[in-house]
């Protein structure tokens, strides 16, 4: 994943809703274990998605 060799130079993260909402790849979940301070914000076509995500750890839900 890219986001492990570049860690250090993300500071924030666009993601679609779909793949943010993956329990199996627990993307969000992954990426603020390894940075916490990444600001994460989701893209979505649905409102159903938002509370998973923010739970998940994302800052905004788009």
């Amino acid at each position: 994943m890219v986001f492990n060799e570049q860690v250090d130079r993300v500071d924030s993260i666009l993601i679609d809703g779909k793949i943010a909402t993956n329990r199996s790849t627990m993307l969000i979940v992954n990426l603020k274990n390894k940075k916490p301070a990444v600001k994460i914000i989701v893209l979505a076509d649905m409102n159903s998605t938002k509370t998973r995500v923010l739970d998940y750890g994302a800052e905004e839900f788009v």
